[in-house]
């Protein structure tokens, strides 16, 4: 019985080490290594600059009959900074940001009909915005639109020759609207570029030529694209 017993046992061992022969030998892959999706969220610094182009509207050939400068092309560099804040979730992106702009946005229209010679100015000094932000963000680009209330401080001047010149310096307010795309350079730097336009609403210049009011109602607009850079941190 003894000996049947560790024959038996032989035999069992002889058949596992066959098989285990028999089996092809292991292959060890290591696991797909999966790139980060970034993370948009949290609060952001930057600066950027470009070129506006845009037009001056106004009323002034029904105050001075015959002065056909009732619109005019204006155009400048503008630059300055921004700044906001992302919340995400998943692919989505939602947030608020405000910039402030230095302008060299300026333009004139001159005229000389019925007795009037001269022209009519817009210089546009600072632009400012605060907008709503909504995204598409897909690995480390964002694609967004924007849009919210804008301010511009422009000032007009009226120059009629023999009869003098003034100016009125007033800050308009309007909307704004526009596209843009961010691409995450780093963890924390973020270039980006943007298309606006913007409407910064009507408001009157009160102008004094030769001792005579001459009220003229003046709207100020304008499409503007950008280039910048952002620090998040």
């Amino acid at each position: 019985m003894k000996k049947f017993l560790l024959g038996t046992v032989a035999l069992m061992a002889f058949a596992t080490t066959a098989s285990a022969a028999d089996l092809p030998a292991r292959v060890y892959t290591k696991a797909p290594v999966v790139a980060p999706v970034y993370d948009w969220s949290g609060f952001y610094l930057g600066g950027h600059v470009g070129y506006s182009w845009g037009h001056e509207h106004d009323n002034l050939s029904t105050v001075l009959v015959g002065t056909p400068a009732d619109r005019f092309s204006v155009d400048g560099v503008i630059g300055g900074l921004h700044a906001g804040y992302n919340w995400q979730a998943g692919h989505f992106v939602f947030g608020f940001e405000g910039d402030f702009d230095g302008s060299s946005i300026k333009g004139s229209a001159a005229f000389d009909r019925q007795g009037y010679t001269g022209t009519l100015s817009l210089k546009n000094d600072w632009q400012a915005s605060i907008r709503a932000r909504a995204g598409y963000a897909a690995d480390n680009w964002l694609l967004y639109v924007t849009g919210g209330v804008a301010f511009a401080g422009v000032k007009s001047t009226l120059d009629i020759e023999d009869d003098g010149s003034s100016s009125a310096s007033r800050t308009l307010t309007g909307w704004t609207v526009g596209i843009g795309a961010e691409r995450a350079l780093s963890r924390n730097w973020i270039a980006r570029g943007e298309l606006r336009y913007t409407d910064f609403g009507s408001d009157t210049a009160q102008f004094v030529v030769d001792g005579d009011n001459v009220p003229t109602r003046v709207r100020f607009t304008d499409t503007r694209a950008t280039l910048g850079i952002s620090y998040k941190f």
